[in-house]
């Protein structure tokens, strides 16, 4: 039934009717608000802390290698191969001076579907190895982001939960030597535990080639390094993660230091670690879709317009002063109150058209049930 027909029945109603179905339907939908309003909540709060560990791992590796100069190795960036959605990995570290390039790809656990993992980790490799990738050439990409063609290209699995029985089992399977880092982030450190598995006895594999990167694997990482949280997001993380922590970014470390609205350029020197060596292309959408998303959850406004999309000026709407948890909660309020307006069209439309027919069907037998007929039958 269309809205025009909802409307033309409605309009059919005596007064008492009308009136009847407005009080009926304004309180059906505050009790669907609140219902949904919770439920919608929850789901995007499980899938922010979904992804909030996910980050938390990155910054693992992240501070490992990005605050130490014990090492000539350094975080390049976060899924470097953005172009190949299903086939990209989860941190890229490099060295210039030795023309190693480490692609790290992380697990929150393996303890379950490792062999579906470790297949998956194998066709990522071989996108790499083999030069694979669908739109863009990988040496020439690498080339250009790291500054230098890389001479080994290293993959390491990265977990929290490594089974390694089963791994020393399941590389034999996937035919592939296999590294793993476990991670760890004891108190304010973090630390990296390496282990190597091998696909066959014979095989002479011992892990990274780097004599230097495995004593400071075994070392330094072992110990524990301090941990930093570099970044709140990937290109690839939720748009409810992003949207909540990028507002409260502009709003605590710009619209509080006396910036008013900010542009484009302002934007993405406040996300520099997050998009570090992002191509302008990934920052352009990214930066579109949060002004879009962020919009259409009453976050954000257009402030200063300009002819030129980039040099327009945006500000983050917040009432929340300076409590962080209130702050972040209600952004989830907001966004939890746009997710769900679909949702809430559709369940009233539904309950419009039973009330209206309940309504009806009174009308026409004098305002008696059907167990009113029944009851005068027997």
């Amino acid at each position: 039934m269309t809205d025009r027909d909802l409307s033309t029945r409605i309009g059919q109603l005596d007064e008492e009717g009308r009136e009847k179905f407005d009080q009926k339907v304004e309180s059906k939908k505050e009790e669907l608000e609140e219902q949904l309003s919770q439920e919608y909540r929850s789901k995007i709060e499980n899938v922010i802390d979904s992804d909030s560990q996910e980050i938390d791992d990155f910054n693992i590796i992240i501070s490992a290698f990005e605050q130490n100069g014990a090492i000539d190795y350094t975080y390049i960036r976060t899924e470097p191969l953005f172009h190949e959605k299903e086939h990209n990995l989860d941190v890229l570290i490099a060295s210039q001076k030795k023309q190693i390039a480490l692609f790290i790809e992380c697990e929150r656990r393996l303890t379950s579907r490792l062999l579906s993992k470790l297949r998956n980790f194998d066709e990522k490799i071989e996108v790499i190895e083999k030069n694979l990738a669908d739109d863009l050439d990988i040496d020439q990409y690498l080339d250009e982001t790291i500054g230098v063609l890389p001479e080994t290209n290293e993959f390491v699995m990265a977990s929290r939960q490594i089974p390694e029985m089963e791994i020393h089992y399941k590389a034999k399977e996937v035919d592939r030597n296999i590294i793993t880092w476990n991670l760890a982030t004891p108190g304010s450190k973090c630390q990296i535990y390496r282990k190597v598995f091998k696909k066959s006895k014979e095989d002479s594999f011992e892990g990274h080639t780097d004599l230097d990167l495995n004593d400071y694997l075994d070392d330094e990482l072992e110990k524990g390094v301090k941990y930093q949280k570099y970044i709140d997001f990937t290109y690839s993380s939720s748009w409810y993660l992003k949207l909540r922590d990028m507002a409260v970014t502009i709003i605590n470390q710009h619209h509080r230091q006396g910036n008013e609205n900010f542009n484009y350029k302002e934007w993405r020197q406040l996300f520099k670690y997050e998009l570090k060596n992002y191509q302008r292309e990934e920052c352009i959408m990214m930066y579109n879709k949060f002004l879009d998303y962020g919009i259409d959850c009453g976050l954000v406004s257009l402030d200063e317009d300009a002819e030129e999309d980039l040099k327009k000026r945006y500000r983050i709407i917040f009432s929340v002063k300076n409590d962080q948890d209130k702050l972040m909660q209600n952004i989830v309020d907001k966004i939890a109150n746009h997710e769900m307006q679909q949702e809430l069209k559709s369940r009233m439309s539904d309950y419009k058209q039973q009330l209206l027919t309940r309504l009806e069907r009174q009308k026409a037998t004098g305002g008696k049930t059907l167990s009113d007929f029944a009851d005068s039958d027997s």
